[in-house]
């Protein structure tokens, strides 16, 4: 695995800017969930020992989504507004 400072300045920022939508859709999350939220992508969406970066910003959504659906479900607000 190359460390991420030797790699193309143009992957850092496809990096960052990928996790911004992941970010978003957190808004209203509690802590506790969103500390569980990349255990919970990689353990429900990813299934393997290892991915990329691109693969688990998916299962970062992936997450997000589940997690909303879920306070939805129990009735802890719509749980699906996006910012």
């Amino acid at each position: 695995m190359v460390p991420l400072s030797a790699q193309p300045p143009q992957l850092h920022t496809h990096l960052l800017t990928s996790s911004l939508p992941p970010s978003r859709r957190c808004d209203g999350l509690s802590g506790r969930a969103l500390r569980k939220l990349p255990f919970q992508a990689h353990a429900f969406a990813v299934r393997k020992a290892t991915a990329t970066c691109d693969e688990f910003v998916v299962a970062l959504l992936t997450a997000v989504q589940h997690e909303k659906a879920n306070r939805a479900q129990l009735g802890l607000g719509d749980g699906m507004e996006e910012s």
